[in-house]
């Protein structure tokens, strides 16, 4: 099974060693990340399908012998490796991180905390920064600005297990339209996303399982908004201060990452598909119409893929 990641190992090889390792059956005892890590740069995990991200691994991050902190991602047995090694070679063709689009639902409390993010990360003023929350990007226009391949999504609001409140709701399969390009991470700081709802994969899990992302962060449980806030202006600090992978991204020892598990790829770079030299991509451009902070974007594709959605009571405050 790990011949098929051997690509994707090689790809890590300039960026820090990526271990792969194996959990064949249930959840790994205490402790059994003692001897393994050794000088990895990240731990990818590949559990079976039955086990949850909240049981395959403790967290977000493995502490060494030596009190050295080692990000951790877990994916199901059964994943491809294919987006993971296709990301880590854009760092081949692109030196700078981003784009990165602000998402989030249209509650005040989220519409202010993405005005947070956003006067942080003018501290990198070569970081393209597209802000796409609810009350600026109708709900079918979400998936096509996605599939451009953004470098980061961060998304903010409420949240459930299957998916984003924001937006009206979207779940993974809704981002898969035809030739989407994979982003390099997505980030929900929100409630749930890395929760399992009995045996189906997460939001988290999905993304990355479908290749819409080479990595995913997002909660196992329901999450304290104020306790998002403040990782979500700690992780903006660390983008606006050079990171360039979701493990620089994630300031290990934030009480709030408790909660939360990466699923895919820990060394993910933050690099988008498409040429992002302008302070804006063009995938986030306003249309001629567009009209204040309201405006309509125009992506390259318009339309969720048709499928009956699964109805939910699961929403959250996230």
């Amino acid at each position: 099974m790990l011949s098929r990641f051997a690509a994707a190992i090689d790809a890590h090889r300039a960026r820090g060693p990526l271990r792969v390792l194996e959990l064949p059956g249930g959840p790994p005892p205490p402790q059994w990340w003692r001897g393994e890590l050794g000088d990895v740069g990240a731990v990818l995990l590949l559990a079976a399908a039955g086990v949850a991200p909240a049981d395959a691994v403790p967290g977000t991050h493995l502490v060494t012998q030596l009190g050295r902190h080692v990000a951790i991602g877990v994916l199901p047995a059964e994943a491809g490796a294919g987006t993971i090694a296709a990301v880590q070679g854009r760092c081949d063709k692109h030196a700078e991180a981003g784009p990165v689009a602000l998402l989030g639902s249209r509650e005040e409390r989220a519409r202010q905390l993405l005005d947070k993010v956003e006067v942080a990360l003018r501290g990198r003023p070569s970081l393209a920064v597209a802000r796409l929350s609810a009350e600026r990007l109708r709900r079918y226009e979400l998936p096509g600005v996605l599939a451009q391949g953004p470098g980061l999504a961060l998304y903010v609001g409420r949240g459930r297990r299957l998916g984003w409140a924001g937006y009206g709701g979207v779940e993974a399969w809704q981002l898969d339209l035809p030739g989407a390009k994979p982003l390099g991470a997505v980030l929900s700081l929100t409630c749930q996303a890395s929760a399992r709802s009995g045996p189906s994969p997460s939001f988290s899990e999905e993304l990355v399982v479908r290749g819409r992302a080479a990595a995913a962060l997002g909660a196992i449980e329901q999450t304290l908004h104020s306790h998002n806030r403040s990782l979500a202006i700690a992780i903006a600090d660390r983008l606006a201060g050079g990171a360039a992978t979701l493990a620089d991204l994630l300031p290990a020892g934030h009480p709030a990452l408790a909660g939360y598990r990466i699923c895919g790829d820990p060394l993910a770079p933050l690099v988008g598909a498409g040429d992002h030299e302008t302070g804006i991509p063009k995938w986030a451009q306003p249309s001629p119409s567009a009209r204040g902070s309201t405006g309509c974007l125009r992506p390259a594709h318009s339309q969720y893929p048709r499928r009956r959605s699964r109805a939910s009571s699961q929403t959250t405050s996230g």
